[in-house]
């Protein structure tokens, strides 16, 4: 190298010689010049091509080429290409000019000085060849950050992808977790995350690791290191993190996206600080299992649904390549193909381009097949990458074979089906599927908790009933889950096999049942069954059943290890179940029988559900069911009659069921006090069973209970058992008529005694008619009823006090946790408390409603956590809140208040009100309260920030609906959320808002004034002296303007743009007075239409250069205006 730079030293300064040697060696050393520019020609040409190969092999590896190597490269085929080129023509003319008798030295002197400066050039690029490098391996740019073509913006993912970049903005949240079933589009939606992220420059830079069922925290380490541009020599796992841990700390912002999360992983254990340890380190992680989140302790997580049917369409026509040029035919199928993906993307990706260019009979079988449960039976459906494949990644992932079997117990029930958990706890105790547990209540929670494990692992669903139904306890299975479910069951492998069928009206044909564990034909209607069927592993069958359909003993005949049966209509012979001596669990469901007697004989039967049926007597066999934990005869349509000492001799039974069974009629409940001898005596004498059977049953934790009883026919002294669950009904029907997850007890006109030892713990209680009782604590309760969520109080006549505090024993804590409180038409009640209230008082109530309660004169204390409040018919109330001073805000959280027919009613709240904000506070409803002066004072009004409704009707008294006549000021924009008022008959208000409101109210759309003979103004004035005439209320949401019966309302302007106009006796008929309120100037009024409301002469008033010209006017009604 040394060499080589002597070598171009010397050449240089052979040719920067004096300039008197260098004119002279022009002239007379051409020669020798074109030789050495020759030579150093070749010298460069052959560095170039060198070079130029290195170029080829680094790109060839990737490599981006160092910008100095590349300006070299141009210069050097500049140089060859352009400038030697040139030089070596004219080389060439002077050689052929030097043999002639006159040669031109001159054009030789300037030829070979320009030579010699060439030399020059290319020895200077000589020189500068050498590079220590020619390029560089470039930064990896994430994988796949780019959006993909798969992802379609549905409402569900742009929602989920505007809730994680949302919650990446946060500075409180480090890592969000996006969960969801298999397939549903959760890589595709974080790779569109980032690359969100990093374009809009939320973070310097962003990389992505997939983790997968199994990780491997080498593998991700190199995932994370390649985009880094990291080389991790280290060889210890420990090594490695600690050096990936020092290169993430340097990136100030920095997004880490880990895809496909199966369990907690172990972050510090990889190198990714974050935290504390890393603030501008953030992670996206995905999981198929919403538990992955919480333990790994993500501060948002973000739920990813399937497609709605419209999105999924189009994501399908798009794989299918389905256009405008699609036969119809195919299409018509192709909507129903499409239709059983039920969403799931992976699923209409796949089938998509399985058919893509299928004629229309592939497209029927296709969908044949789908239906079947069959996907994998589709041609082109690759068998590696599937929904089923994908979906069963999932199933794999379960760690108990119980979760496992649960799973597919949940597949036995049709498409779309409300499966009810508790089906599947029994179920599940039927073929004793957790043989460690001991109770019904121990396999419930089994399974609950399975169950939970399934929806975090999204396999489940959860149920969401509509507003008109209670319902808990109940889930849903994605259609093509269900169907993995099916065909991971029918797999030869399978340790529990089932057939499901739907819509069948004759027992499936050409199908063999021998190695089934589990038949399902629920939603079907078979007419009959064969008898002789071959099932020896069969352990469950479910059957829906034509009125037709008779079930004999023949069909059970080759069943013999049947533990779980369940029959949905038909008729049942005498001896059908004889044969079925390893039954646990049976479940009949509006059924017909003759005599079903011969149950006696299933000496291992555990759970008995005969409900909705014609059953008259329950068999006197049910009562040598020794074994029986369950039994339910709820909604029986006829009056269930239950022998004497059935009940009683049910010495295991944890769980009875008896409502809507017309049950007065089933029991007897005639008066005699409590022991074993005139318990039997009682039965000797009676066709009924009593009651009191219900005392023997030592093991009994749940009951629901309906019976309509006289009190005075009670049996003396009865008390029920301590028990974990129950719904008790007395007289009247309102149970919920599902398996029972509450503590409800609803009595209606009978003692309180017998319920003594169930009031503790109870959570929901409804009381009517019931005399005697003067309070609740400490006369029912000495705990306090602090369990108690809801309280329903009705037309109990001698109650006083909820709570008394003058009686002995009272608890130091009452009524702690009730969030609900409805009282209504109790003629005695004078307090909810008697005395200072107890700790804990009220302290979470929401909603209270107080109706026809005649003697209360205050409502209620203000507690902080209310939020819906409705008083109605009170006579005697004269104060709805009871406000103390206190340290912290009160009524923050109230959204709803409504008050109706309070005569005496002075005020509503008591001063001062300066520690009461009303900020939450959006509907006020006030009628028919005669006495009352004024609603808010302006410290309660400037709080009034999202009140979108007010209504005051029939309110007499009232003068002010702001008692705007003390010195504080209220906000322009405090009413800005404000939509709709309504006022009428009230007929001592004069205006409804102080003119300091009249330019916030900018979302108001309706306003009715009706019946205000004493209305002058609809915006006034604290002091007259104050008035000020040029403010012009602007009301630019106002729709509908209504105006009726106001004979003193002065004229006043609105700008805004009126769609419903009524306007009708208003204003008075004097001539001074309509001279006096002539219209405002409109000067200074652009672009926007202008009303006039009063006895006036000119209603619209519209600007030639106006551009609305009311155009948005739907309706005008004008009666009795005057001076129009």
């Amino acid at each position: 190298m040394a060499e080589i730079g002597i070598s171009v030293a010397s050449k240089i300064a052979e040719y920067l010689v004096a300039p008197a040697m260098r004119n002279l060696r022009y002239a007379f050393c051409f020669g020798k010049i074109v030789e050495d520019f020759r030579k150093q020609k070749e010298k460069l040409a052959m560095m170039q091509e060198r070079l130029q190969y290195d170029v080829i092999e680094a790109k060839r590896q990737t490599q981006d080429i160092e910008r100095d190597v590349e300006e070299w490269l141009t210069k050097a085929n500049a140089v060859l290409d352009d400038d030697v080129k040139y030089l070596e023509k004219e080389i060439e003319a002077n050689k052929r000019c030097c043999f002639t008798w006159c040669p031109d030295w001159s054009w030789r002197f300037r030829l070979s000085k320009m030579v010699a400066k060439k030399i020059l050039s290319i020895v200077e690029l000589q020189e500068t060849s050498k590079f220590e490098r020619v390029g560089h391996f470039a930064a990896l740019a994430a994988m796949g950050l780019c959006p993909s073509k798969d992802f379609v913006p549905s409402l569900s993912s742009r929602l989920a992808l505007d809730a994680v970049l949302e919650a990446l903005k946060e500075g409180g949240v480090s890592m969000v977790g996006v969960y969801g079933m298999g397939g549903v589009g959760k890589t595709t939606l974080v790779k569109v995350v980032g690359n969100e992220a990093k374009e809009s420059k939320l973070f310097d830079l962003v990389v992505m690791a997939v983790v997968s069922r199994t990780p491997d925290v080498k593998h991700i380490q190199g995932q994370i290191a390649d985009l880094l541009s990291l080389e991790l020599k280290e060889e210890t796992l420990e090594g490695r993190a600690e050096r990936l841990k020092m290169r993430l700390i340097k990136v100030e912002k920095i997004l880490i996206i880990l895809d496909d999360v199966w369990k907690e992983l172990d972050l510090a254990a990889i190198g990714i600080p974050y935290g504390e340890y890393h603030t501008g380190c953030k992670i996206v992680l995905t999981t198929r299992r919403q538990q992955v989140c919480t333990c790994m302790g993500t501060q948002k997580m973000v739920r990813l649904d399937v497609l709605t049917e419209h999105e999924a369409w189009d994501l399908f026509q798009m794989n299918a390549c389905l256009n405008n040029c699609t036969s119809s035919a195919i299409v018509e199928v192709a909507v129903e193909v499409a239709k059983e993906c039920r969403g799931l993307p992976i699923a209409i990706v796949t089938l998509g381009r399985a058919l893509r260019g299928g004629n229309l009979n592939e497209w029927k079988a296709a969908c044949r097949k789908l239906k079947r449960s069959r996907l994998l039976d589709i041609e082109n459906v690759e068998e590696e990458k599937n929904a089923y494949m994908c979906l069963k990644l999932s199933y794999d992932h379960l760690r108990r074979k119980e979760t496992k079997i649960c799973f597919l117990m949940c597949s036995l029930f049709p498409e779309d089906y409300i499966i009810p958990v508790e089906k599947l706890v029994e179920y599940a105790w039927g073929i004793n599927l957790y043989k460690s547990v001991h109770s019904i209540e121990e396999v419930r929670s089994e399974v609950f908790a399975a169950i939970d494990n399934l929806k975090a692992s999204s396999l489940l669903l959860d149920f969401h009933p509509s507003l008109l139904l209670d319902l808990k306890g109940f889930i849903m299975m994605h259609d093509m889950v269900r169907d993995v479910a099916l065909w991971i069951s029918s797999k030869e492998e399978s340790f529990f096999m089932i057939h499901s069928f739907s819509w069948l009206k004759e027992w499936p044909r050409n199908t063999s049942f021998e190695p089934c564990t589990a038949i399902s034909l629920l939603r079907s209607s078979i007419e009959s069954v064969p008898e002789g069927l071959v099932c020896p592993n069969l352990e469950i069958l479910l059957l829906s059943g034509h009125d037709d359909l008779r079930i004999s003993k023949a069909f059970f005949d080759g069943m013999k290890v049947l533990k779980v049966f369940a029959l949905n209509g038909g008729f049942v012979e005498p001896e059908a179940f004889q044969s079925l001596t390893n039954l646990r669990t049976l479940q009949l469901k509006y059924c017909n029988f003759k005599d079903i007697s011969s149950l006696g004989n299933l000496k291992k039967l555990e759970i008995l559900k005969i409900s909705g049926s014609d059953i008259k007597v329950l068999p006197n066999g049910v009562g040598e069911l020794n074994n029986l934990r369950l039994l339910d005869v709820s909604g029986c349509a006829k009056a269930l009659r239950v022998p004497p000492n059935v009940i009683r001799n049910l010495s295991q039974l944890e769980e009875l069921y008896y409502c809507h069974c017309c049950a007065h009629k089933g029991w007897e409940t005639k008066t005699f006090p409590v022991t074993n001898d005139v318990i039997e005596e009682a039965n000797s004498k009676s066709n009924n069973a009593s009651l009191l059977e219900l005392c023997s049953l030592s093991r009994l934790t749940i009951l629901s209970l309906q019976v309509q009883v006289c009190s005075a026919c009670f049996p003396l002294d009865f008390v029920l058992p301590k028990l974990q669950r129950f719904e008790i009904s007395i007289n009247t029907w309102h149970l919920s008529g599902y398996h029972t997850t509450s503590k409800r007890i609803r009595i209606v006109a009978f003692p309180l005694d017998a319920f003594k030892e169930l009031f503790c713990i109870t959570e929901d209680l409804y009381l009517e008619s019931v005399e005697g009782a003067q309070n609740l604590v400490p006369s029912f309760d000495g705990g306090g009823l602090n369990e108690l969520s809801s309280l329903q109080i009705l037309s109990c006549p001698d109650m006083e006090f909820l709570i008394d505090q003058t009686q002995p024993l009272v608890p130091a804590i009452s009524l702690s946790n009730l969030l609900e409180l409805s009282i209504k038409e109790m003629i005695s009640l004078r307090q909810l408390c008697n005395g200072q209230p107890p700790n804990g008082f009220l302290q979470k109530l929401e909603n209270l409603t107080v109706g026809r309660c005649n003697n209360i004169i205050s409502a209620v204390p203000f507690v902080q956590s209310l939020k819906k409040v409705t008083i109605e018919e009170c006579s005697q109330l004269q104060e709805v809140f009871e406000i103390e001073a206190s340290h912290v805000t009160l009524a923050s959280g109230l959204t709803e208040l409504k008050l109706e027919l309070l005569p005496e009613l002075r005020r509503i709240w008591r001063e001062p009100t300066n520690h009461v904000s009303l900020q939450s506070l959006k509907v006020v409803e006030v009628r028919k309260c005669r006495k009352l002066p004024y609603l808010f004072s302006p410290s309660l009004a400037q709080s009034l920030v999202q009140i979108e409704t007010l209504e005051i009707h029939c309110c007499y008294g009232l003068e002010k609906i702001i008692n705007d006549t003390e010195s504080d000021e209220i906000s322009s924009n405090t009413l800005s959320k404000l939509e709709s008022v309504k006022i009428t008959d009230c007929p001592r208000l004069e205006y409804i808002f102080p003119i300091s409101l009249a330019q916030g109210l900018s979302k108001l759309k309706v306003l009715h004034i009706a019946d205000s003979p004493r209305m002058k103004q609809v915006f006034g004035l604290a002091k007259e002296s104050d008035r000020d005439d040029d403010i012009i209320p602007m009301l630019p949401s106002l729709q509908d303007l209504n105006v009726f019966k106001c004979p003193q309302l002065t004229s006043f302007t609105l700008r805004a743009q009126i769609q419903s106009l009524y306007v009708s006796e208003v204003g008075s008929y004097n001539t001074e007075l309509r001279e006096a309120v002539s219209p405002r100037p409109w000067q200074k009024i652009l672009k926007l239409e202008c009303l006039t409301v009063g006895n006036c002469e000119v209603v619209f008033h519209l600007q030639s250069d106006s551009d609305f010209l009311v155009t948005n006017l739907e309706r005008v009604v004008l009666i009795d205006i005057p001076s129009l």
